[in-house]
């Protein structure tokens, strides 16, 4: 069992506990919850690792894995702004 923390999503706490983006679908069907399912921070999930050598690697290097903001939502071309990251050259 591990917490998720601020700004850490299933997908981050997947790859940190369980070592592979792969380990996603594994960790939410051990915590009957959705892909896409907004956990709160500060949960308790069972943790489920497909390669326990990557895990063990990050706990002990103390690697944290959150991801912040979803680079989705930061909106494409109407977020950018003219001479600072939309150029024309």
């Amino acid at each position: 069992m591990a917490i998720i923390k601020k700004n850490q999503t299933l997908l981050d706490f997947a790859v940190q506990f369980g070592g592979d983006t792969s380990d996603w679908l594994l960790v939410a069907l051990a915590n009957n919850l959705r892909l896409t399912d907004d956990v709160a921070p500060g949960t308790e999930l069972a943790v489920v690792s497909s390669t326990p050598r990557v895990t063990n690697y990050l706990l002990q290097s103390g690697l944290d894995i959150t991801g912040g903001k979803n680079l989705l939502d930061l909106g494409g071309i109407g977020y950018m702004q003219i001479g600072t990251n939309f150029k024309v050259r």
